[in-house]
């Protein structure tokens, strides 16, 4: 019986009990790195490696491992499946994201210094993460994609910034089915609609499978400014001193523009026909660097009402013009 113990039963059960314990190893460590936020399985795969190294490097000095030394490899393993089984029951596991891939592309359009996208329709999948490949033909210039719920609005998506040419591709998270406002965000002149699923299509900048609201009662009326040849605009905090503004119609405007923000960050006033930047008027180029002043002269549009707004934090710092 020893003999068919060494010969046959040890090494037939020797495998199967080192499978067992490496696929209950594997599933418990597995439980804890999804347990963790993203990031932080980063960390802990790390350390957890140089574990196994440590552990292997001892092993391999040769000789026998000391009865102290079996006992603790043992012991940090049961604790680490335990540990595993507990925490993915306790925090729960995030769900394993699918590999990534190009679900739609869009481009730039490359025509030297007039910057543009592709087109000016965005269409992509609805109520579902998917990949948007984005291609960046502008040689030495940053691009990016930001899809917001509205011209203004509240952004659903902020794709990081590319220098051209090169192509990013984004994971875009679940967008219920709708018509949005997509701009880049350096140069939000570059923008269009976007249209997610096969919902009921509506104006650009409005909401999902709607028409564009009207006026807030709530939205806080215009303050006037001198109207005139010189205006002063302070931009500050991010923010213009100003939400305002009051011009004489096919007149000659100077914006006296002041820059008193924190060091280093540009500002510029551009106009647009409405908040949907359907048209730009006149766009300020080149921004004005904190702390600076600088002058932006223009003729001012026939009567009607426009919208003005910093083309670098454009969620923040805009306004209404009224052209008398």
């Amino acid at each position: 019986m020893s003999d068919f113990r060494k010969r046959v039963l040890d090494p037939a059960l020797l495998p199967l009990a080192a499978f067992v314990f490496i696929g209950a190893f594997v599933f418990a460590f597995s439980r804890i790195l999804l347990a963790v936020p993203k990031d932080g399985s980063v960390i802990v795969g790390v350390v957890m490696a140089a574990c196994i190294l440590f552990a292997a490097g001892a092993v391999s000095k040769g000789g026998k491992i000391k009865a102290a030394q079996r006992t603790g490899l043992i012991a940090f393993a049961l604790v680490l499946i335990a540990g595993g089984v507990t925490a993915g029951a306790a925090l729960g596991v995030r769900p394993v994201e699918k590999h990534l891939q190009a679900d739609v592309k869009f481009a730039t359009a490359s025509h030297g210094s007039d910057f543009a996208f592709e087109s000016k329709e965005l269409a992509i999948p609805a109520g579902k993460l998917f990949g948007l490949e984005f291609d960046n033909k502008d040689a030495g210039t940053t691009h990016n994609i930001d899809i917001y719920t509205k011209a203004g609005g509240t952004s659903l998506f902020k794709g990081d910034f590319v220098t051209g040419p090169a192509t990013r591709l984004y994971g875009v998270k679940a967008i219920p089915a709708g018509v949005y406002y997509f701009q880049c965000d350096v140069h939000p002149f570059m923008n269009g609609t976007v249209r997610a699923g096969a919902g009921k299509p509506g104006p650009a900048g409005g909401p999902p499978g709607g028409p564009s609201p009207g006026p807030s009662a709530s939205a806080p009326a215009p303050q006037p400014s001198p109207s005139g040849t010189v205006i002063a605009l302070t931009a500050k905090n991010t923010m213009f001193d100003k939400d305002g503004l009051q011009f004489q119609a096919n007149k000659q405007v100077t914006i006296d523009f002041h820059n008193e923000d924190v060091s280093g960050i540009p500002h510029n006033f551009s106009l647009y026909s409405d908040e949907a930047h359907t048209k730009n008027i006149f766009r300020g180029d080149p921004p004005v660097t904190a702390p600076a002043t600088g002058e932006y002269t223009f003729k001012a549009p026939g009567p009607g009402t426009y919208y003005f707004q910093c083309d670098y934090h454009p969620q923040q710092m805009h306004g209404t013009v009224t052209v008398s």
